[in-house]
């Protein structure tokens, strides 16, 4: 389950925008897969780190 929200003050006329999200925000494990080799993940359809934060700040001329 991902999250994100953006925020777009009107100060810089939607030039400016602050966006939050979570990647895996329940912190879901991925699924065993036996046939995937050492580890038993497939690291193809899904990520290893887990829960992950972030803050994207971008200005667009």
């Amino acid at each position: 389950t991902d999250l994100r929200a953006s925020y777009r003050p009107d100060m810089f006329d939607d030039a400016l925008s602050i966006t939050i999200g979570f990647n895996n925000l329940l912190d879901e494990d991925p699924p065993v897969c036996f046939p995937c080799g050492v580890i038993g993940l497939s690291t193809v359809a899904h990520d290893l780190p887990g829960r992950v934060g972030y803050l994207r700040v971008t200005y667009e001329n």
